[in-house]
């Protein structure tokens, strides 16, 4: 393992762990996809339960937009949306999901 596939983050304060840091490893990165239009990686984190992943999956809104569950996506997603596009800023939208690993 090299140490860009290790990232340590700050926990929130009232997280029930005792750490103040998280430490999530890598295990697998998916590549983007031209026919997915969506790039991701595979995550464990140092405290989770035997078996367990995090999968980070980011795109297109569009596309993320339709990995979700309808009421997590905010009304006025396509209002915002369309209004960075149009002047001019690009967007990039993630999904965080808990995973059991096969």
């Amino acid at each position: 393992m090299q140490d860009r596939d290790v990232v340590v983050l700050p926990r929130k304060p009232d997280h029930v762990s005792e750490s103040r840091t998280a430490k999530l490893t890598i295990t697998k990165a998916l590549e983007f996809s031209s026919q997915t239009l969506r790039s991701g990686v595979v995550v464990m984190a140092d405290d989770a339960l035997p078996g367990s992943a995090l999968l980070f999956i980011r795109g297109a809104p569009g596309i993320i937009k339709d990995l979700v569950q309808p009421s997590s996506v905010p009304a006025d997603f396509e209002q915002v949306w369309h209004s960075v596009s149009f002047i001019g800023n690009e967007s990039t939208f993630c999904r965080l999901k808990p995973a059991p690993l096969v």
